[in-house]
């Protein structure tokens, strides 16, 4: 064989590196996409098992906030939640950020919002 060919040291140690960098993303930013997907799925679940023309907005955010604390959320996640009456509806906001050490001296910021609005009919 005059020359083989095939993919140099260089080569394979860049795409080992691309792939744990890839993998590491994966596993430190997916908790807080979940974190948004169960938040998001509590405000848009409670007003199905409640009476929320009665309800103040104390006893809503009451609900949420047992919602976020069977689902083992973080606090600040619960500190962003606003909930309050529009006339005949019930908003609910959940904004916030969420912050994750990449690498060396580089965090990754996540912004997050979800907003609800229940109409009482």
């Amino acid at each position: 064989m005059k020359k083989q060919g095939g993919a140099s040291l260089v080569a394979i140690l860049t795409s080992l590196m691309l792939a744990v960098f890839i993998f590491s993303c994966v596993v430190k930013l997916t908790p807080l996409y979940n974190d948004d997907i169960t938040a998001r799925g509590i405000i848009d679940a409670f007003d199905e098992s409640h009476n929320l023309k009665d309800a103040s907005v104390a006893d809503i955010q009451g609900w949420i906030a047992r919602g976020f604390w069977m689902n083992a959320m973080s606090p600040e996640i619960e500190k962003a939640t606003k909930v309050w009456r529009e006339g005949n509806k019930i908003v609910v906001e959940v904004n916030y950020e969420r912050r994750v050490h990449m690498i060396y001296n580089i965090d990754a910021i996540l912004t997050f919002k979800n907003i609800r609005k229940i109409d009482l009919g």
